[in-house]
């Protein structure tokens, strides 16, 4: 579509990926990210929102590859637009380090979660 978009002036047509449904596996060696079973605490500093990401048996992984990794999958729930621009910061942790589960949301309420933050203006766009 961007194409075979017109020309127009004062205007620059960008392609961003799309996001993807929750459900989907990215797997890098043996480091697996499971879509279905992942979970978010929300932290919202200000007009800032900030993301705690659990995942299963990423605590074996170094932080850079975990995070990297952790990224790109976030990339593709969010969309790529949504994922630099409404969120400031993600950490990613081991659910299974995890021992008070009671305050996690599931991943796959993620994009609902951020749009309903953005129209009650608790975030802002970075």
């Amino acid at each position: 579509m961007v194409v075979n978009a017109p020309e127009m002036q004062g205007w620059k047509i960008i392609a961003l990926r799309q996001p993807m449904a929750v459900g989907f596996v990215l797997e890098y060696e043996e480091l697996i990210f499971n879509t279905s079973e992942m979970f978010f605490y929300p932290i919202i500093d200000g007009n800032n929102l900030d993301l705690i990401i659990y995942a299963k048996g990423i605590d074996k992984y170094d932080e850079d590859t975990v995070g990297l990794y952790g990224l790109i999958t976030m990339d593709n729930i969010l969309e790529e637009y949504d994922c630099v621009m409404k969120i400031r910061k993600y950490d990613f942790h081991d659910i299974e380090n995890e021992e008070d589960k009671s305050g996690l949301i599931p991943l796959r309420e993620l994009r609902k979660y951020i749009d309903d933050c953005h129209n009650k203006n608790k975030i802002q766009v970075n």
